[in-house]
């Protein structure tokens, strides 16, 4: 693949998008409920890529719900104007006078994450604490986070409720342990629609909101449950099947920030630290005091990116934008531009929307960074911008490494399996209900270069059919280019 992909990038400098009316002919995937609300480009490069052909469009001007094709707008963002070698770098500060440890969080997900070293925050913790055993700092200390980062809501407001306290749905936050989630264990009884209790989770602060249990039991195999947050107010509801003594429902975590904070506090503890967790207005204003005690880096920006764009991982994405808005309020502070509002989820959708905009002329609508809100468009026409875009950047080995490769890795493992464009294929997936697309790249049967998009909204078929349909149309891409 690697050989593959350097043939790749030697063809791969430039894309361009020709008229609509170029090429037109029937739609991508015939025999779907939907013919207009499908939208598609093929475009062939040259060697300085180019645009030399525009093989094939249908609707591609046409915006529609594009799903996590969202998150290669966010993933390149922060790829071009940071640069693959970028780490996201969290400081914890120290307050001698006080006895206070300061906690600066900047939205990396890494940290304690199951996509990369689960062990690293227990590293984190053996150099904190002895760089406060070096100090003679072991007694009496309080912890505490810095809030001025802080989201003015934990969850974004353009997501659909039933979405927010689900796994996948889980909001990133200035300072993030366990992928923000935790896992709530269930038991069902024997029968229909009878209540099931939730018996333990795992992990499990003690937050000051315990979820309330209005789950169901039914017939079914998988898990119809879903988690939601009212105010201070934990809920889960739904239907799980019955007749199980335990049955896991992972969860979005109510207070993350308040958990990691707690979770280095014992860990401190463990190596020998007297150190509790404590929020307040007045500790909150000795943490604009305290001195750089050491700082914890995230991998390089190339890697979280390459970990989003493989698995379409929701938490990632939106933590890549809303550290690219902190960065912004930094900056707009630095001018003296004080703002001592909380940070929001429009300032991060504001930011990408301008970023392209001014870079690549591309006009998106978007409202989050990971496509899970449904009130996001754009069209096909621009995904191939902004592929082209990226392909005559310095990063671009970085950019198209990161995306799935068609019948082998991630998202796109299962389109195009054993056929013609298994392996010659690097695109990102999008999927929801109703709604289906890939863009990317393709090295042709004629082994030029192409760059495509395709979107699909409002359909009834099954997922499974209408990728297996996807994986149809490049197959016949490939062959007739």
């Amino acid at each position: 693949m690697k050989r593959l992909l350097a043939s790749a990038i030697a063809i791969l400098t430039g894309i361009g998008v020709t008229s609509e009316a170029a090429g037109k002919k029937n739609p991508p995937i015939a025999g779907l409920s939907g013919v207009e609300t499908q939208a598609a480009i093929f475009v062939m490069l040259d060697k300085d890529m180019r645009a030399k052909d525009t093989v094939y469009t249908w609707n591609s001007n046409k915006r529609l719900t594009p799903a996590s094709l969202t998150k290669l707008f966010t993933t390149a963002a922060i790829l071009d104007s940071k640069g693959s070698r970028y780490r996201i770098r969290t400081r914890i500060g120290y307050e001698p006078e006080t006895g206070i440890v300061v906690l600066h969080g900047a939205y990396d997900p890494t940290t304690d994450s199951r996509f990369f070293d689960k062990g690293q925050l227990e590293a984190v913790a053996d150099t904190l604490a002895e760089k406060l055993k070096a100090k003679k700092a072991t007694k009496g200390l309080r912890l505490t986070t810095d809030k001025s980062l802080e989201t003015q809501t934990p969850y974004c407001p353009k997501h659909m409720w039933y979405d927010m306290g689900n796994y996948y749905g889980v909001s990133p936050s200035d300072l993030m342990a366990d992928d923000n989630m935790t896992t709530l264990y269930f038991s069902s009884p024997k029968g229909i629609d009878r209540p099931c209790k939730i018996d333990s989770m795992n992990p499990d602060d003690g937050w000051k909101t315990r979820p309330i249990s209005y789950v169901r039991s039914y017939e079914g195999k998988s898990d119809q449950c879903f988690i939601y947050m009212a105010g201070d107010t934990w809920y889960a509801d739904g239907q799980i099947p019955s007749n199980r003594p335990v049955f896991e429902v992972r969860s979005s975590i109510p207070y993350p920030t308040e958990h990691y904070g707690k979770k280095m506090a014992r860990l401190l503890r463990e190596r020998g630290i007297d150190i509790e967790y404590a929020s307040n207005p007045t500790l909150e204003e000795a943490a604009k005091h305290d001195r750089t005690l050491m700082n914890v880096e995230s991998p390089e920006i190339w890697e979280v990116i390459r970990e989003t764009n493989l698995w379409s991982i929701n938490h990632y994405a939106e933590a890549m934008l809303m550290h690219l808005a902190s960065i912004d309020r930094r900056e707009k502070i630095r001018r003296g531009e004080r703002d001592e509002r909380k940070l929001t989820w429009e300032e991060g959708v504001d930011y990408l929307k301008n970023y392209w905009k001014e870079r690549a002329g591309i006009d998106i609508k978007i409202a989050d960074g990971s496509g899970l809100s449904p009130k996001g468009s754009f069209s096909a026409g621009d995904v191939v911008k902004l592929l082209e875009y990226m392909g005559r950047t310095k990063e671009r080995e970085f950019w198209i490494n990161s995306l799935p490769v068609a019948g082998m890795t991630g998202t796109m493992s299962d389109i195009g399996e054993r056929s013609v464009v298994a392996g010659k294929v690097w695109a990102k997936t999008g999927s929801m209900s109703g709604v289906m697309a890939v863009g990317g790249y393709m090295e042709c049967k004629s082994g030029r270069m192409a760059a495509f998009c395709l979107i699909t909204n409002h359909d009834e078929e099954p997922m499974s059919i209408i990728r297996k349909a996807i994986g149809d149309w490049l197959v016949r891409m490939y062959k007739k280019n």
